[in-house]
């Protein structure tokens, strides 16, 4: 008995240390023609991404992101690692961008999206309302093989939990 109470307290330690901090992997997949494939999400333009909660490896999970969005993906890079700091969450969350390119396929948007497609840098700049997002978009595009850090804060408006903007805590850093 003593040893299940032991097992089930040490889960329980391992959950609430844990559990909280959250890592989310954003996917910058570009094309032959440097076009920028970005869905539309609560009907807001941006890169897609997914919360890191699984027993695949980082590549299996890049893959499964990029077969989502019915498209095949080569040349993964981890290009970012950025920590958000959001104000209506406890703990920080560490966003990892990969930029990728596309191989094969026909977009197709997933259930929990509402439309996929390519877009210029440029345009995709303009549309993508996170200015945050836009910034790291053109450090990642600055230089194609350096990693960049940081420490971001999401700020809301507390009344309809929207964002509203952000701050950079920490800013941009080569981490190689």
């Amino acid at each position: 008995m003593k040893k299940y109470i032991f097992l089930l307290l040490l889960f329980l330690t391992h959950f609430t240390l844990f559990a909280q901090n959250r890592n989310f992997f954003k996917l910058y997949v570009t094309n032959e023609k440097n076009e920028v494939m970005l869905i539309k999400f609560d009907g807001e333009w941006e890169i897609p991404g997914a919360n890191y909660k699984s027993s695949q490896t980082i590549s299996q999970f890049l893959d499964t992101m990029a077969n989502d969005h019915g498209i095949s993906i080569g040349g993964k890079k981890l290009r970012g690692m950025i920590t958000f700091h959001h104000e209506i969450r406890d703990n920080p969350t560490i966003t990892l961008y990969y930029s990728a390119k596309y191989k094969s396929g026909t977009l197709n948007t997933p259930n929990w999206g509402q439309e996929v497609k390519w877009f210029s840098f440029e345009e995709a700049c303009k549309i993508i309302p996170y200015g945050e997002m836009v910034e790291i978009m053109k450090k990642i595009n600055t230089n194609k093989k350096t990693l960049w850090g940081g420490a971001i804060i999401i700020s809301y408006d507390k009344e309809t939990s929207k964002r509203k903007g952000y701050k950079i805590l920490e800013d941009f850093y080569k981490l190689n």
